[in-house]
């Protein structure tokens, strides 16, 4: 029976530093991400401010349109 205790610590000790090395590439991998993600904010918001830009830009040109027409 010895011999299937020192299995089982065996085994018991691989879980153990597979799951902390699992958890610490999942936490490594979240750290990254938040990075990508915090990076991407600004680039978007300018993105989105020349969409909404170009957006009035061209209902504005539209509006003229459809006045000159109307006259």
């Amino acid at each position: 029976m010895g011999s299937n205790s020192a299995l089982e610590h065996t085994i018991d000790k691989i879980l153990t530093q597979t799951e902390k090395s699992i958890l610490s590439n999942i936490q490594s991998a979240l750290s990254e991400s938040q990075k990508t993600l915090d990076n991407a904010i600004p680039k978007l918001e300018q993105e989105y401010e020349k969409v909404i830009s170009d957006g009035k830009k061209e209902a504005d040109k539209i509006e003229k349109q459809s006045l000159v027409v109307l006259i």
